[in-house]
């Protein structure tokens, strides 16, 4: 199948907006190249549990998706690729509930209609590991498989969930401060 993208996605958050760039949810502000947002309890009850967003439109299937975050004071951040309902993603928890690790799902088909499939809850950090430090993450997608790095920790992954075509890239928290630099998408 041939790949299906524009271009590249590069945000530097040098504009405080762009055409392809959506902050939602909270009070995003960009400055030295740095986006940053603090939840609202009020905005968390209101958007049903979802914490502020930012999210970004980009076509492919194979590629690379590059970014780098600080949480403080956290619950959880997560990482969402999205096609017509979700297609991969990566929670990380804070940690203080052993039975909700941080993990990583896949959906074999569109989300509405097809169950999430466990990917790994293995070799991954909580958000408290990560509490106050600079970590990127690289996910690297090629066919069924990828292979994830998130600070120091990398594992690969394989399942026919990741082939799928990828829509979105987005980047969301619960509860504390998130702040996010440097994002890319670099299909193949």
């Amino acid at each position: 199948k041939p790949n299906l993208h524009a271009a590249d996605l590069e945000d530097d958050f040098s504009a405080s907006s762009r055409e392809d760039r959506s902050a939602l949810r909270g009070s995003w502000t960009f400055e030295n190249n740095v986006a940053i947002c603090t939840a609202d309890p009020e905005l968390f009850k209101k958007y049903d549990k979802h914490g502020p967003i930012l999210r970004w439109p980009i076509r492919y299937r194979d590629g690379v998706v590059l970014c780098e975050f600080k949480p403080t004071d956290c619950d959880k951040v997560v990482l969402t690729l999205n096609t017509s309902g979700h297609v991969f993603r990566i929670i990380l928890m804070d940690g203080s509930n052993a039975k909700v690790p941080s993990r990583v799902f896949g959906w074999p088909g569109p989300s509405k209609s097809t169950d999430h499939v466990l990917l790994t809850k293995e070799n991954l950090p909580t958000v408290a590991d990560l509490d106050g430090k600079w970590t990127r993450v690289r996910i690297e997608f090629d066919g069924d498989r990828a292979r994830l790095t998130i600070g120091e920790q990398t594992q690969s992954l394989e399942h026919p969930a990741i082939g799928r075509d990828k829509g979105e890239f987005t980047l969301s928290f619960a509860s504390g401060t998130l702040a996010v630099r440097n994002v890319k998408v670099q299909p193949k």
